[in-house]
């Protein structure tokens, strides 16, 4: 398998395998066998395993591994800590089987960035230009189910896809769909072919989007937009740059409320309603008062919704699954100190990103590159404000740790390289 393949490999047999189990439980077809709804996971971390001890043979003097962790060595003891303190927080779990589920989790997210230092280091764009091509498939066959769905049953409501629910899919629609306007409107030297299929995987995603009605991905995607508008990234300037986003834009804004049927889907507060605007300031102070009061020991990862009964407030409508902040449910599962670690690594990523900007101003593909991929960070770490999708999907937690270790592999690369 070429080096290039291997981040693409793993987060497609991540997102098949669980997609697969999915189905087959939504349809009733898989037998209510205890834990088989996580042999995917182990799946995929057997496979990271198996690559990385690939990466550490040796080849000459030295082995790939170590000559590209070696330079990315202070993102990987950030990350080494807040891998340490998830494990930890088995100690003090409400529910210790859900805690090693998480740490399972956790594992099979956080890998992809080594993983991806090492395998990403020979061509980045190419890497990108997969995943694309990935999305694309994956919102394909997401659209092809929620007609089938439709077929043989009362309409869904909200596309979902092989994910669990529409917001993890929303995130993973527009993190990529973030992406591909980047790289299409971009003026990369794509043949047509690639070219042509970028524009389909772009299209794909965001009717994807539309489907899945995803308030806080649409919000984001509407801001992110907004703010790359003024970035030199697009291969337009003046008006027809600012046509074009407010173009978009309106579109956007237009399908949202259209998909959503009505302007309540934006303003609905009914209690029984797990994405409800109200139920979400109420976890929310909640959350912070738990911190207030635990602030270094946690419930245990994945333990939130598991806290006694005499412990929650009488605010609160119903028993919680999370905390609807990725920030928050580090901070009250784990702890502060987790969060603080994990704020160091976006730190530390964002400096790079920035970095790059100014070290690729000479090769403009790779500048066109950091700004994808630095783009569908930004948006995917932006929407974690008003959910723990990094935490509840790992398959998520993967293409956000692939795409970071992408921004590093980045500044390691030249001109010559992607050509």
């Amino acid at each position: 398998m070429r080096n290039f393949s291997v981040i693409t490999f793993l987060i497609a047999i991540a997102l098949f395998t669980k997609g697969t189990i999915n189905l087959l439980k939504d349809f009733d077809i898989l037998p209510r066998i205890p834990y088989v709804e996580n042999v995917d996971v182990v799946i995929v971390v057997f496979l990271q395993i198996f690559f990385s001890i690939s990466a550490w043979v040796k080849r000459g003097k030295r082995s790939v591994a170590s000559i590209a962790l070696s330079r990315s060595k202070y993102e990987l003891i950030t990350l080494a800590f807040l891998y340490i303190f998830a494990v930890l927080s088995l100690l003090y779990s409400y529910k210790p089987i859900s805690t090693v589920k998480g740490i399972v989790w956790f594992t099979a997210g956080m890998l992809m960035f080594p993983l991806t230092l090492i395998y990403a280091t020979n061509d980045v764009r190419k890497l990108l230009y997969q995943l694309m091509l990935l999305s694309g498939w994956v919102s394909g066959f997401s659209l092809l189910l929620f007609i089938v769905r439709s077929g043989i049953g009362p309409p869904p409501m909200r596309l979902r896809g092989i994910f669990p629910h529409p917001i993890n899919a929303g995130n993973y629609f527009i993190t990529f769909a973030s992406a591909g306007l980047v790289l299409y409107f971009s003026k990369i030297s794509w043949t047509l072919k690639e070219k042509r299929y970028i524009l389909y995987a772009l299209l794909l995603d965001l009717l994807a989007l539309i489907f899945a009605r995803s308030r806080n991905t649409w919000i984001v995607g509407i801001i992110g937009l907004i703010f790359i508008s003024f970035t030199p990234v697009f291969s337009i300037s003046g008006r027809k740059k600012i046509l074009l986003t407010v173009m978009i834009t309106l579109i956007l804004i237009i399908l949202g409320i259209m998909s959503s049927q009505t302007f309540r889907f934006f303003l609905r507060a009914s209690n029984n309603e797990m994405v409800s605007i109200v139920y979400r300031f109420q976890v929310w102070r909640f959350s912070l008062e738990w911190l207030w009061k635990h602030p270094l020991r946690g419930t245990g990862l994945l333990a939130f919704s598991s806290i006694p009964d005499r412990l929650l407030p009488s605010y609160l409508s119903f028993k919680f699954p999370h905390s609807h902040n990725y920030f928050l449910s580090l901070a009250t599962e784990i702890g502060i100190h987790a969060l603080l670690v994990f704020v160091v690594f976006l730190t530390l990523l964002a400096s790079r990103v920035k970095s790059n900007f100014k070290v690729l101003k000479s090769s403009y593909e790779l500048w066109i590159v950091n700004a994808a991929v630095g783009f569908s960070l930004f948006v995917l770490v932006f929407s974690q404000f008003f959910d723990s999708i990094l935490r509840n999907d790992y398959r998520i937690a993967m293409v956000f740790y692939a795409l970071s270790g992408m921004i590093f592999a980045i500044g390691r690369m030249n001109e010559r390289e992607i050509r």
